[in-house]
């Protein structure tokens, strides 16, 4: 969603996010300029935001080569793809849907869009009896709940590289060109359990979620975030755990 500002005589295009309505980033001429649709010979080009030359394309150009990374960012599927193809444009003209956050699971090796503004009030009043149902576990093997795509699914993430969404990179460290460090989510936060096959993961969390004692011991928040798996320094000593208490 675009949303248009006037400010001291200045226009700015501000880029909103589908779900939750905030401001996310204000976009730069380059991200939306365009050649004329005639084809004089000649080559175009602007600053982008960083002050680098970027060569202006015409929509055709500008459009297509942007679509399949969008569709990798989650930004469009192929239904949208095929529509774009007959329509010639996105859902904003130059842009599709836009959404708050993304992230590069670097277990999963998806890069997802989605909205984590999960308070928000708008988000709530769209997707709270989805992503806050009581049969919506916050952890599973997909991993944590995160926050929703833009048709409303629940994005489940085991560990996350954010994304600048002005640069459309890795986030950096603060002053530095250095990438921020990678955030592991609820038990994939235990190194020892990122270890485990697929389906050793998944049995011991469904063990988890459904042990009594284990609950009781540790609470229902550490078992119901994966974080309890940190309790234990190896499978073995979690694995004897479950045997003795969890029947």
């Amino acid at each position: 969603m675009l949303r248009f500002t006037m400010a001291n005589g200045s226009q700015s295009i501000k880029e909103v996010c589908e779900v939750c309505g905030e401001e996310i980033v204000d976009l730069h001429i380059s991200d939306i300029l365009i050649k004329p649709p005639w084809d004089d010979g000649l080559v175009y080009k602007v600053k982008d935001r960083e002050g680098k030359d970027k060569t202006i394309k015409t929509q055709d150009q500008f459009l297509a080569d942007l679509t399949s990374s969008y569709i990798k960012e989650g930004l469009m599927d192929e239904a949208d793809a095929a529509e774009f193809r007959t329509k010639k444009r996105f859902k904003y003209g130059m842009r599709p849907d836009a959404m708050c956050s993304m992230s590069i699971d670097t277990i999963a090796g998806v890069t997802r869009s989605f909205c984590g503004k999960t308070d928000n009030p708008e988000f709530l009043r769209k997707h709270s009896s989805s992503f806050h149902a009581a049969t919506e576990k916050e952890t599973s093997d997909a991993g944590v709940k995160v926050g929703v795509d833009r048709k409303g699914n629940i994005i489940r993430m085991k560990s996350q590289k954010k994304i600048d969404l002005v640069y459309r990179r890795p986030k950096r460290k603060p002053g530095s060109t250095d990438e921020e460090d990678i955030k592991y989510e609820g038990q994939f936060e235990t190194a020892w359990f990122r270890d485990l096959e697929d389906a050793t993961k998944k049995a011991y969390i469904e063990k988890a979620l459904g042990c009594k004692h284990i609950i009781g011991e540790y609470g229902e928040a550490a078992v119901e975030s994966g974080k309890v798996m940190a309790q234990f320094k190896t499978s073995d000593d979690f694995k004897k755990y479950i045997e003795e208490n969890c029947g």
